[in-house]
């Protein structure tokens, strides 16, 4: 990734932080980590029933 569109991502991201788009964002991301840690914990106990 050039350092051009790298600012590019950053002058969006500031502009989105004013947004309301960033609440949903933030849910969305918020989300994910979630389903991750679910994934993870899911994982383990397989491999403690195993």
């Amino acid at each position: 990734m050039s350092i051009s569109s790298f600012r590019r991502i950053m002058i969006a991201y500031d502009r989105m932080r004013n947004d309301s788009h960033t609440v949903f964002l933030g849910a969305f991301f918020l989300k994910g980590n979630i389903v991750f840690h679910y994934r993870m914990v899911y994982t383990r106990f397989i491999l403690k029933i195993e």
